[in-house]
């Protein structure tokens, strides 16, 4: 198995690469700071999977993505970030679509070997079902209860949406916590299927995650009061 490894932070790349060492160790284990002369090597060196930072200064993760399947579509596809950037990308680039499937999954930083081996070797049916049912009943808990609906409210105003959904016992991670949520405001409240699980309906410009639960509850953005009590 080869692994390309692409981070054009020298220091965060060398840690990402020595823990991606250790938990594969018959892997062979390539790590390049220049994303373009990675996806040269891409091109003529099939990988199997890629970890590459989203946001770098000569070319981004997804392009990456795009140079890395172009030479070997069945590859798996991490990206590496913080909550800032992935909450400022398009959700429809990560998740993707039926013509162009989307990343295998999100690694925020700090990298750890916990997170590297959660995420490089969940298994994605088992993962993805665990995600939906936690947060759903999370979803049709808020829907009835307005003393919940009050806490998100003030959590999404503070800034301390993570603090939130630990409190309700939910230990998904906030990537996974966003992507689903966002999903769900564009499925307009009904019941989503596994189908459009993997697959972000519509495509709506990116927006702050504490923004869109806030519209989603009918709260206004500039002040913690419901419509309905106006």
């Amino acid at each position: 198995m080869v692994i390309l490894i692409v981070d054009d932070e020298p220091e965060r790349l060398e840690q990402t690469g020595k823990l991606t060492g250790e938990l594969f160790p018959k892997a062979q284990i390539v790590m390049e700071s220049d994303p373009l002369m990675a996806g040269k090597y891409a091109l003529f060196h099939p990988v199997d999977v890629l970890i590459s930072a989203l946001r770098m200064r000569r070319a981004d993760g997804l392009v990456m993505k795009k140079m890395v399947r172009y030479a070997n579509e069945n590859a798996k596809v991490y990206l590496m970030g913080t909550m800032e950037h992935f909450d400022q990308w398009n959700l429809v680039d990560l998740v993707g679509k039926l013509s162009d499937p989307g990343v295998d999954g999100l690694l925020v930083f700090p990298i750890t070997q916990t997170l590297l081996e959660k995420v490089l070797c969940a298994k994605p049916d088992s993962d993805n079902t665990t995600i939906k049912r936690t947060v759903q009943e999370i979803y049709e808990a808020l829907m009835h209860d307005e003393f919940l609906q009050c806490r998100l409210a003030q959590a999404a105003m503070e800034d301390d949406l993570e603090q939130f959904f630990r409190e309700q016992v939910c230990e998904e991670p906030m990537c996974e916590i966003q992507a689903y949520f966002q999903k769900k405001t564009a499925g307009s409240a009904k019941e989503l299927t596994e189908d459009e699980l993997e697959a972000v309906i519509g495509g709506a410009e990116p927006q702050s995650f504490s923004s869109i639960i806030l519209s989603w509850m009918d709260y206004e953005l500039d002040a913690f009061t419901p419509f309905h009590q106006k």
